[in-house]
């Protein structure tokens, strides 16, 4: 793996060293890392353009799609926090923007919002304001007691899935996305000469680990079209569930996959035989939202396990608790431009035959 210690941002680095190798494709148009790094440009001259500041939190509204993967370049570009959110229903938006965003504040949507009859007349380029009213509000999230200052930017803000509580903003930093991507890529092979398929979406930090993935090595990535047996036919990465392996191999369709990393449901070891007897590997990983992504990964065997703890993270066992922590672990959540301040999360309580279980320990 080809380690980047370059000052530019990862996209500017590989226009310079790979300008006419593919970046991005979907199934109607690919993009090489000069005309990418172009593209974000533009998109950030159009952030300057409508006002928006560096520091300023910008809601990237979308799924998988290549244009949220170029705006949400072109925030990191300008120094814009992206926020990454689903096109949910009203409420749940606005119970976002309250923990995004102070009351006296607008929030900033880069996206079509179905609920907004507004945003179906506006291009991708466009950038509104929601005004609120003291009705439009719910019931924020406190202040953070433990609020840090923060000395290096922030990359992502990323829901939880609120499975446990009211959904939490988690902050991540460049650096943060980085040493996930670079200690997973230690153990599961990726090359610039791969291709990983974003059938994930980005507002999800399995989606967003990707992203990051493609960017550490200048590889290829894949926008998925919503037909599975076509997206995977050219790809040599994927990140999929057991079922979707199965149809795979079940149909017996075409493809240039070396790799799988599953999540998910449990996984049959003659599932894995079958794959590996195509020449696809299976790989299997345990991964939270505060720590963006993969946490322990193996190559799936018998054995009942999660996986070993990869570089860059760190593991402890204290009064029957897991908690991990590590160069991958969240600055903080996110509360109305102030960030908690924590150094270890809760997985779970032992003993267990697989980690599961979130919840979150602050540091005091």
């Amino acid at each position: 793996m080809t380690s980047v210690n370059s000052p530019l941002p990862l996209w500017e680095h590989w226009a310079q060293l790979t300008p006419d190798k593919v970046a991005i494709k979907n199934e109607a148009h690919a993009m090489t890392w000069r005309e990418l790094c172009e593209h974000v440009q533009s998109l950030g001259q159009c952030l300057v353009e409508q006002g928006v500041a560096p520091g300023d939190v910008v809601c990237l509204v979308g799924r998988a799609e290549q244009s949220l993967v170029l705006r949400y370049l072109a925030c990191l570009a300008h120094g814009v926090i992206p926020a990454l959110l689903s096109d949910q229903s009203k409420p749940q938006f606005i119970a976002k923007f309250d923990t995004l965003y102070r009351t006296d504040e607008p929030a900033i949507v880069w996206g079509n919002c179905q609920w907004d009859e507004l945003t179906a007349q506006r291009d991708e380029l466009e950038l509104y304001r929601i005004e609120r009213s003291d009705d439009d509000f719910s019931k924020a999230d406190s202040q953070p007691t433990n609020a840090i200052e923060m000395t290096e930017p922030v990359a992502s803000i990323v829901f939880t899935s609120g499975s446990t509580g009211r959904p939490k903003a988690v902050a991540h930093r460049a650096s943060n996305h980085l040493a996930s991507a670079e200690g997973l890529l230690q153990r599961f092979r990726f090359t610039a000469d791969d291709s990983w398929l974003l059938s994930l979406p980005m507002f999800h930090v399995s989606g967003l680990a990707i992203v990051w993935r493609w960017l550490t090595v200048g590889a290829t990535l894949n926008i998925a079209s919503g037909n599975f047996a076509s997206d995977i036919a050219n790809v040599t990465h994927a990140s999929l569930v057991a079922t979707q392996l199965k149809r795979i191999i079940e149909n017996k369709w075409p493809t240039s996959l070396k790799r799988v990393l599953l999540g998910g449901s449990h996984i049959a070891h003659k599932l894995v035989e079958s794959a590996e007897a195509r020449g696809i590997e299976s790989w299997m990983g345990y991964g939270m939202t505060e720590t963006a992504s993969t946490v322990t990964a193996k190559r799936v065997d018998t054995m009942a396990s999660s996986g070993t703890l990869l570089p860059h993270r760190a593991l402890k066992v204290e009064n029957e608790r897991i908690y991990v922590a590590g160069d991958t672990l969240a600055c903080g959540y996110f509360v109305q431009g102030k960030i908690s301040r924590f150094c270890w999360s809760l997985v779970g309580l032992i003993p267990k035959t697989s980690v599961a279980g979130i919840h979150n320990k602050s540091c005091v």
